[in-house]
């Protein structure tokens, strides 16, 4: 596999370029923003894409970051309507595990959205979520020296694709923490009544490994539930409740 780490022009990506230069990381550097660095598949030759920049949050507390990428309804911040990309998830599950074995602060696996599309697997590592922390000389170091020890050594794990949850999906880390999963894509429970047939497939096959079955995060599914799972099995789509990993 051919890796591609991306860096933009904002403050994360600059102060984590910083530090991969003397670890002789290599890495492109884009003058567009990564959520619209659309295609770019097309323009570097390579098998997995992972965008190393900033997390914003409303909250601006403090996080490092990873998630997939793609969009369950509209394409307001980049990539295209209702278009998933697909999921490099045993890739995700090392970064998260590495960022927490580095960093005693938050470190949390996001749900799936904004974009850029892209035809190959990618990945966002981010540092968050303020200007603060953006510039942090530490954080930068964390993401870098994680990105050194684990970008073409990760493990391969079974995979999962996770409905339900909050955007930042404490069920999620656990199963990252505790199992022998890794997760791809996540639909949280703010974006299940946009979820259809044509995403869940999405879920389903826009991954870099083969998903072995669904999980439900329950107490998280709201008033989606049996609606989310009518489409499973009307698609013969395997599933399990979160509860049920050990």
């Amino acid at each position: 596999m051919k890796y591609s780490i991306i860096i933009a022009q904002d403050p994360a990506g600059q102060n984590i370029k910083r530090f991969l230069l003397p670890l002789k990381v290599p890495f492109h550097e884009v003058e567009e923003k990564s959520i619209f660095c659309e295609n770019i598949d097309t323009r570097i030759n390579a098998d997995i894409f992972i965008f190393a920049t900033t997390h914003r949050a409303a909250s601006g507390k403090p996080s490092l970051t990873v998630h997939a990428i793609g969009n369950w309804d509209t394409a307001d911040l980049g990539g295209q309507k209702k278009k998933l990309v697909p999921a490099p998830a045993s890739l995700m599950k090392d970064l998260f595990l590495a960022l927490k074995r580095r960093h005693k602060g938050d470190v949390t696996i996001e749900a799936t959205h904004h974009g850029p599309f892209l035809k190959k697997p990618v990945c966002f590592i981010e540092i968050g979520s303020s200007e603060k922390e953006w510039n942090d000389k530490r954080l930068g170091r964390i993401i870098a020296e994680t990105l050194a020890h684990v970008v073409g050594k990760e493990k391969k794990y079974k995979t999962i694709a996770l409905l339900g949850g909050g955007h930042y999906s404490p069920e999620a880390n656990k199963i990252l923490e505790r199992t022998e999963y890794a997760i791809g894509h996540i639909c949280p429970k703010y974006k299940l009544a946009a979820l259809d047939e044509n995403t869940l497939l999405q879920m389903y096959e826009r991954n870099l490994e083969k998903i072995d079955f669904f999980v439900l995060d329950w107490k998280g599914m709201g008033a989606e539930k049996e609606r989310v799972l009518t489409l499973l099995e009307k698609l013969h789509l395997p599933w399990k409740k979160s509860s049920d990993l050990k």
